[in-house]
């Protein structure tokens, strides 16, 4: 099996090789199933990264996270931790952190984690058993240990494989979600 970091620039190479119009289209299937869903109509607080270049597109879910009334968290990475803050509208983020739109946090309220918070959680690939291959700063991982909240991620089908290494910090996602079903974790 190929290291973390091989797989990584595999997935990588495999994300931005498809073309943009099928990414619009699979993305688009996959939060609609997202919206559709139980798990989702239960939540009130949603916690999402803002998608950048070629991973699954969040900021039309996000637009319709607004529509509907769902408190929406992005994160915020600092001194090796990661935390969520709530925005109420695309105006309320930033210049990027690590290459990803954040918000002010001088300006912005923590979420408060409840029973009915839902966490997107960023991925290149996740496998059978709910673990992913992240983006190696062990952000996530950390935070889904310290907080009790339903995890989700979003996968393209030709992202979701049988098997990923894993090292004894990696913490798996309750839910996975491709363009063809909603997979529960045991």
């Amino acid at each position: 099996m190929m290291s973390k970091s091989e797989l990584r620039k595999y997935f990588s190479h495999l994300r931005n090789s498809i073309k943009n119009e099928e990414r619009k289209r699979i993305d688009k299937l996959i939060i609609d199933k997202v919206i559709n869903s139980d798990f989702f109509d239960a939540c009130d607080t949603v916690l999402i990264y803002v998608s950048v270049g070629s991973e699954i597109d969040t900021k039309d879910f996000i637009s319709h996270l607004f529509s509907v009334g769902k408190k929406v968290a992005v994160p915020y990475c600092s001194n090796n931790r990661m935390d969520f803050y709530e925005i109420s509208s695309f105006d309320d983020l930033i210049d990027f952190q690590f290459g990803i739109p954040t918000v002010d946090i001088n300006h912005a309220k923590k979420a408060i984690i409840t029973k009915n918070t839902l966490c997107f959680v960023p991925a290149y690939a996740f496998d059978e058993n709910g673990y992913r291959l992240g983006y190696g700063g062990g952000y996530y991982d950390k935070f889904l240990a310290e907080n009790s909240v339903r995890s989700v991620g979003l996968c393209r089908k030709s992202f979701f494989i049988n098997s990923l290494p894993r090292e004894q910090h990696d913490i798996k996602v309750e839910i996975i979600v491709t363009e063809e079903k909603v997979i529960n974790i045991s």
